[in-house]
């Protein structure tokens, strides 16, 4: 990474609420974090103990005290293994400016040797910290403005390259940097690294003592006892359809051995009438003059042939005629109809 030349500093930085319960000694410590030229603009450097005291000017367990205050203002993180120093808010104090900035930015973070060690999770924050500050200054950009489009094709596959290298570990780096985003930040994250769509619940990495803390954090109580309540109402529901449902079976069943038979009667049975008789009779012999038409009329078309028409049609007048008066000698009825 490029050393620095200039430091760029929010003049807001002495109204900050981290850094009012700060003395002297641990503001300045502060402070040349910021000016040595061992920083660089990515906001995290390695800062041995020894330059660090020699730049703030103070003794060594002044500056580990100075430290320790910083870490606990949030200001700061240390690993005093490695001696890498990370500046907290640096990349969301200071968002880049132009997709050129970005993508330089990203060179100098993807050189880092990010090996998995007791400061692979400082560096993954650092990332993580710039990868929101840049989305959320990209926002502010006019809609084609082609910055958009570089700023995507470079830190997309930046980010989804760390999230196979680090898994979860990284994921979760993202997601609490992007907590207090807005929605359309979160929206543009999720675009880029599809892997925070998944990211819907947050739960605790380890079982916890206490019963509340083993919850899931996006889960109402209320809305939980609801739920609850809800589905105990559907299960007694079923009982009692299943019971009652029983009951009726178990009835029937008692009942079915033993067919109610109505009680014996003394009343005549009743015949039918004369009338009756004939229309039955009557739509018998009808019937069975139709058959006798319909066979007949089949056996002069097979014994005429289907070659001449002229006598296809003298042969239908004759079997009209013959039929008509075949089915009269049979049925009176017939005869009283045509006549």
């Amino acid at each position: 990474m490029a050393g620095k030349t200039f430091a760029q500093i929010n003049c807001s930085l002495l109204k900050s609420k981290k850094i009012q319960p700060l003395n002297h000694r641990e503001r300045w410590v502060y402070m040349s974090a910021h000016l040595t030229p061992f920083a660089n603009y990515a906001g995290l450097f390695s800062y041995p103990t020894v330059m660090w005291a020699h730049d703030a000017k103070v003794k060594p367990d002044e500056l580990e005290e100075a430290i320790c205050a910083l870490e606990k203002s949030d200001l700061i993180e240390y690993d005093r293994e490695e001696e890498l120093l990370r500046i907290v808010g640096y990349h969301s104090q200071r968002p880049p400016e132009n997709a050129s900035r970005s993508i330089s930015l990203i060179c100098d973070l993807s050189s880092e040797v990010i090996e998995r060690g007791t400061s692979n999770s400082i560096r993954l924050r650092c990332i993580a910290e710039f990868a929101v500050a840049a989305v959320l200054r990209a926002q502010s950009w006019k809609p084609d403005s082609p910055d958009r489009l570089k700023l995507r094709e470079a830190l997309g596959p930046f980010l989804r390259a760390l999230f196979q290298d680090y898994g979860d570990q990284f994921l979760v780096a993202v997601s609490a940097e992007l907590e207090p985003s807005s929605r359309a930040a979160k929206a543009e994250m999720g675009s880029l690294f599809p892997a925070l769509l998944n990211q819907n619940v947050t739960t605790l990495p380890t079982p916890s003592s206490h019963r509340g803390l083993t919850r899931d954090v996006d889960v109402d109580v209320d809305d939980t006892r609801r739920i609850r309540d809800r589905n105990e109402e559907k299960d007694q529901d079923e009982i009692v359809e299943i019971s009652q449902f029983e009951r009726s079976q178990s009835v029937s069943q008692g009942t079915s051995s033993e067919v109610p038979r109505k009680p014996p009667t003394n009343k005549p049975l009743c015949m039918p009438r004369e009338a009756t008789k004939k229309s039955a009779l009557t739509r018998m012999r009808i019937g069975n003059a139709f058959s006798s038409l319909a066979f007949l009329w089949e056996r002069e078309r097979v014994l005429m042939g289907n070659n001449n028409r002229t006598h296809q049609t003298f042969a239908m007048q004759s079997f009209n005629v013959c039929s008509a008066e075949r089915l009269c000698e049979n049925s009176p009825i017939l005869t009283g109809l045509m006549v």
